[in-house]
């Protein structure tokens, strides 16, 4: 209902909450004032089914919306062990950057002029699989993953340095007009980020003492019955496998033979 950052204090570790301050009900709708701790604040209507019709905000908020779309073609996947293409799109994207602008960095009052947040452009990687209808989102920043597909999820596997990033998406939809709907509004609910959820990393820098100085450039991953392989090859050849589990967590690393 309300941008995730709209009353939240920015970098305050303290527990927050926004609290309601009033409810009056006329002409078959329901009023619902309520305030954060950073000073701002909403009115939300709701019609008799409790279904809300609109929301007022003290400080405005943007929409989230389409740039442009910079790619639109396919992307190799491993699906149920078997390389095959799904469709992928790189697009642009403004919204609002709350925690992201300074002036939103003082938690102890909104904007002055009550002035909403700046917008800022955010590139994303996406990818659908029309056959599946599973889906996977996230910032272009990040590097290069190698994807993989079972029954239940896309899986994105990359490497930085020594870190192994894994991301996880069981989300789908009928179509990217569905997709990109649902995109738009977590972005927008969740202000300054992260979108598509956080990553598990799995620190691998003792493990990948076996590729002594050789810099990784390779990652392969599979299913297995157990969980997960992922193989990392150095420039040289020389490669690690490393074991995890379904839910991500280390097992071991060895030699890929």
């Amino acid at each position: 209902m309300f941008p995730r950052e709209y009353f939240h204090p920015c970098f305050d570790a303290a527990p927050f909450s926004s609290r309601l301050e009033g409810v009056t009900y006329q002409n078959g709708q329901w009023r619902l004032a309520v305030s954060g701790p950073n000073g701002n604040t909403a009115l939300v209507t709701l019609n008799e089914k409790l279904e809300r019709t609109a929301v007022e905000f003290s400080v405005p908020v943007p929409v989230v919306k389409l740039v442009s779309v910079l790619r639109s073609g396919t992307w190799p996947i491993i699906r149920n062990g078997q390389p095959v293409e799904i469709e992928y799109r790189e697009i642009v994207v403004q919204h609002p950057a709350f925690c992201q602008d300074s002036r939103w960095q003082d938690f102890r009052s909104p904007p002055p002029g009550n002035s909403p947040p700046t917008l800022i452009r955010t590139t994303f990687r996406l990818l659908f699989d029309p056959a599946t209808q599973l889906s996977w989102a996230q910032t272009l920043g990040e590097p290069p993953p190698t994807f993989v597909e079972t029954a239940d999820q896309i899986t994105a596997f990359s490497l930085a340095d020594s870190q192994l990033m894994v991301r996880p998406s069981a989300s789908r939809y009928d179509n990217w007009g569905q997709f990109e709907h649902d995109l738009f509004e977590s972005i927008w609910s969740n202000g300054s980020g992260p979108w598509g959820g956080n990553p598990f990393n799995i620190d691998l820098k003792a493990n990948l003492s076996e590729l002594g100085q050789s810099r990784p450039q390779a990652l392969k991953a599979k299913a297995t019955a157990d969980g997960w392989l992922v193989t990392i090859t150095a420039p040289d050849g020389q490669s690690t496998d490393v074991e995890l589990t379904h839910q991500f967590r280390l097992k071991g690393t060895g030699d890929s033979r």
